[in-house]
């Protein structure tokens, strides 16, 4: 099964930081950025991503209403809200607006190098191989415009949170402070 990610967040040295991390592992083909909430709306709305990290505090709409105006239109795409503010009012106000899961920006230096499967598991990806193409904004600098099939594992609660979304299950309770 083919899988595509959008990183929605305003910092680009960030942005193209996890895309050079997540390279490291294989569930993901596509990735795409965007810069500011007005522009992570009308990407989904575009691309259907299959999962969004959507950073909390965005230019032109914030990462919660951006959560809000994509759940009413793409209910089923899943989306972590990704934020350096860990407290627990952020988290509920990140599921009020619909969010699948909500994990604080350290979490995404932690990702394991390879993704692991359960047992009698396997993870598939799209084809294209290690140089298949990002598909980024017109004009957008952040990334030289290619990158790795990518993916990654998220949670130090024994799963791979990415993975575990490419399985269906649902993503892990309450943030996770690194």
């Amino acid at each position: 099964m083919s899988m595509g990610i959008l990183i929605a967040d305003d910092d680009p040295i960030f942005r193209t930081a996890l895309v050079g991390r997540l390279a490291a592992s294989r569930p993901f083909e596509e990735v795409w950025e965007a810069g500011d909430g007005e522009e992570a709306v009308l990407l989904a709305f575009k691309l259907h991503p299959d999962l969004i990290l959507m950073g909390l505090t965005l230019p032109r709409i914030g990462g919660l209403e951006a959560t809000q105006l994509i759940k009413s239109k793409l209910p089923g795409v899943r989306i972590i809200v990704v934020s350096t503010f860990l407290d627990n009012v952020y988290e509920q106000a990140a599921r009020t607006y619909g969010a699948d899961s909500f994990v604080g920006k350290s979490m995404c230096w932690s990702f394991p190098d390879r993704p692991q499967a359960a047992p009698g598991e396997h993870f598939q990806t799209r084809g294209g191989g290690e140089d298949a193409p990002a598909r980024l904004p017109s004009g957008d600098s952040s990334t030289d415009g290619r990158c790795s099939s990518v993916g990654a594992g998220l949670n130090d609660h024994g799963g791979t949170a990415f993975l575990e979304f490419e399985r269906g299950a649902p993503g892990p309770t309450g943030h996770v402070n690194c």
